[in-house]
């Protein structure tokens, strides 16, 4: 059959298979970006009914509030939405506070949150998770806006993101 066909009809079938699997392709990543960019609109959860005590005499009593990020967020296929909640902080730089976040399931993590205390001090925000889950949050002004940048360990690797504070 091949000996029926001329070159220009080979490389024409060749060409189209080859459109054809570049079409696939682009609608297969199309459909991952989509799907990326629906997980990383969508908050992470947060508990019904959070109270943040505004009466605080912390020096630090500015960062009490809802602030909300993304890890990784440069890196779609590790990215996760997060919520970090300062409820109260006391005069000695401890707070309650509340950690969320939201689905990835390439890591196989699902969406969830948890209540605990951190610990602020001179610009720095520890939280423990438990070992040897912990990060940390610098507090920095970027053109006149307060951010937190947060930097993840999970004992395997580390991560970063930033949460802004939302009104």
């Amino acid at each position: 059959m091949l000996n029926n066909l001329s070159n220009t009809k080979i490389l024409g079938i060749i060409l189209t298979g080859l459109l054809v699997i570049s079409v696939l392709i682009g609608v297969l990543q199309f459909n991952k970006n989509k799907d990326i960019s629906m997980r990383l609109n969508q908050k992470a959860p947060l508990p019904e009914n959070i109270q943040l005590d505004m009466t605080s005499t912390s020096p630090h009593k500015d960062l009490i509030g809802v602030w909300e990020g993304i890890w990784e967020e440069r890196n779609p296929d590790i990215a996760m939405t997060s919520s970090f909640v300062i409820k109260d902080i006391d005069k000695n730089g401890y707070a309650n506070v509340v950690y969320s976040w939201g689905d990835n399931e390439n890591l196989l993590i699902t969406k969830g949150f948890v209540e605990t205390v951190a610990t602020i001090k001179e610009g720095t925000i520890d939280v423990k998770l438990g070992q040897p889950l912990k990060f940390t949050l610098l507090v920095e002004e970027v053109g006149g806006i307060v951010q937190l940048r947060g930097i993840f360990d999970n004992g395997y690797a580390t991560v970063g993101g930033i949460f802004k504070k939302s009104q």
